[in-house]
Parts: structure tokens; sequence; C-alpha cells
């Protein structure tokens, strides 16, 4: 009896951590088509090339070199900050 049970539970555990992996593959893959899909809509294709060579730039990024403050924040907190600062002439693009 204990033996069956047992192999339930390891089952359960394996099923709940290969839910919560598809879970979060699903997140990035919607993450992903969704800046696909504004980036087909919204820069042209004759600044696509330029916009590329920029974007290449945040795969040099290190995270821990970042200020924590903007490691801790949200996405929406960070819209936020950053419109403001545009508004405010404080964001320099």
């Amino acid at each position: 009896m204990r033996f069956d049970l047992d192999h339930k539970i390891i089952f359960l555990i394996i099923t709940g951590l290969m839910y919560n992996e598809e879970y979060l593959d699903n997140k990035k893959l919607e993450i992903i088509n969704y800046i696909n899909e504004k980036y087909n809509e919204r820069v042209p294709r004759p600044l696509r090339t330029l916009v590329k060579r920029k974007i290449k730039k945040i795969e040099t990024i290190q995270l821990d070199e970042l200020p924590l403050s903007l490691r801790k924040c949200t996405v929406e907190e960070l819209v936020i900050i950053v419109q403001e600062g545009m508004k405010q002439g404080k964001v320099k693009l």
C-alpha cells in the first residue's frame, strides 16, 4: 500500500512540475508573440535593420549591473515611470 501511495505522490509532483513548466512556456510564448506582432505592425520595413541592430544590445545586458530599483519594479511601474519622465522632459531618448 505504501509503495502505491509513494508512486501516486511522485506522479502528482511530476505532473504539477510539468504543468508549471508548460504554463511558463506558454507565458513566454505569449510575450514573444506579442512583441513580434507589435514589431511587424509598427516598425516600417526600411527601419527594421536599424532597430534589429539596436535591439541586439539586450543580449549584452548584465542584470546584476542594473540598479536594484529597476530590477525590482514591475513592467507596469517601468512603463509609468518612463511615460512620466518623457512628459516631464527628463527621459532623453
